[in-house]
């Protein structure tokens, strides 16, 4: 595998979160709820690119993403990047990354993801060209809305996870516009309705009156996908680099 299609990276990713929001609907006796561990989500992404055939590594160094092999010239790894790590890093059979993704837990506005998205920019800008743009890089997070005195039925959850997409789309423009050299797309990765949990009824003691037990809530998972389009040099512009740093 010299390179990942966008579709079959994320289908990847959705077919980890339903694996992963399975297990915890069982966890839960079939209510569901919110991973409390990014470690959950990270070891269950793993899993599914290992089965993939995928070369996969889980807390990796960032500096063995740019090697010595596809870094751009002059760039220092292992001083530039020191001991930051990507949670989840996909290479060839060989020593060359494809892809790479990041894990947050928690998250209702983009400040909370803006470190990694910083993180798999800046490392992806060490590489060449010819590397950077075959990459792909992925910052998954679960967006966790809780139940209150006024948001307690499904129309309420929706309304609110609704708003929480609009903002972090409408930030992510605004994040966009100092990246020019990447794209950048909020994908959700379950479908529509999908970890949107209304209140369960139970029965009262008197048998015939229902009461609400536990609460209703929504989980949602998302991806936001991040492509370089840097401009790959042609041979000739190359050589001319190599002349001039010759002369």
């Amino acid at each position: 595998m010299t390179q990942i299609s966008e579709n079959t990276f994320l289908t990847a990713l959705e077919r980890a979160i339903k694996r992963l929001t399975d297990l915890i609907a069982v966890a839960t006796e079939f209510h569901g709820g919110a991973v409390t561990t990014e470690y959950l989500i990270n070891a269950e992404i793993a899993r599914e690119f290992i089965k993939r055939g995928c070369d996969v590594r889980v807390e990796c160094l960032n500096r063995t993403l740019v090697n010595a092999v596809i870094k751009t010239n002059g760039v220092k790894p292992k001083d530039d990047l020191g001991a930051k790590r990507t949670d989840v890093a996909i290479f060839t059979a060989g020593f060359v990354p494809l892809a790479m993704v990041e894990m947050k837990i928690g998250v209702r506005k983009l400040t909370r993801v803006v470190k990694d998205l910083d993180k798999i920019v800046w490392t992806i800008k060490m590489m060449r060209a010819m590397y950077a743009t075959k990459m792909l890089a992925a910052s998954v997070f679960q967006v966790y809305v809780a139940p209150t005195t006024r948001r307690l039925e499904v129309k309420h959850f929706r309304a609110e996870v609704k708003k929480i997409e609009t903002r972090l789309d409408a930030d992510l423009k605004v994040y966009s516009q100092a990246h020019s050299e990447f794209t950048f797309k909020l994908c959700p990765l379950q479908a529509e309705n999908k970890g949107i949990v209304s209140p369960e009824l139970e029965v009262d003691g008197d048998g015939n009156t229902q009461i609400i037990g536990r609460p209703g809530h929504a989980v949602r998972y998302y991806a936001i996908l991040m492509r370089c389009t840097r401009t790959i040099p042609s041979k000739s512009s190359i050589a001319q680099l190599r002349k001039a740093a010759d002369e």
